[in-house]
């Protein structure tokens, strides 16, 4: 009786781990695609403030369109700016997410070999 509760609980364990180890792979992936995203921002804005210097430096060169041409590369750089700060934004929240999965992993392995403990003392207290 004691056999089939333990393997009964044995059973539970596995599922458990299986379930967890599911939901690692999914945050994984979603954590993935978050960096990719941030790195998709991050290219944009660097290409955008890349394109407010030229703009600025343009300016300088031709006094007559220099005004028209100084203003939208401030604009640019502006927005170029807005773009930085969500990248850097999203980029420490996918640091947080991370370090977050990294504090879950660890509980999970710390679970996992607890439990894997437990049954190896009950599979040796049937013995």
């Amino acid at each position: 009786m004691e056999k089939a509760e333990a393997r009964k609980r044995e059973e539970s364990f596995k599922r458990t781990i299986g379930v967890k180890e599911e939901c690692i792979a999914s945050l994984e992936k979603a954590l993935h695609e978050m960096r990719g995203e941030c790195a998709e921002t991050k290219v944009a804005a660097e290409g955008k403030c890349a394109e407010a210097h030229h703009m600025v430096d343009e300016g300088q060169k031709n006094l007559a369109e220099a005004e028209a041409k100084v203003r939208a590369a401030e604009s640019l750089q502006a927005e170029a700016s807005r773009y930085h700060r969500v990248a850097e934004r999203k980029l420490q929240e996918v640091e947080a997410r991370e370090d977050d999965l990294r504090r879950r992993i660890i509980s999970f392995k710390s679970d996992s070999d607890e439990k894997e403990k437990e049954m190896m003392l009950e599979r040796t207290d049937f013995i």
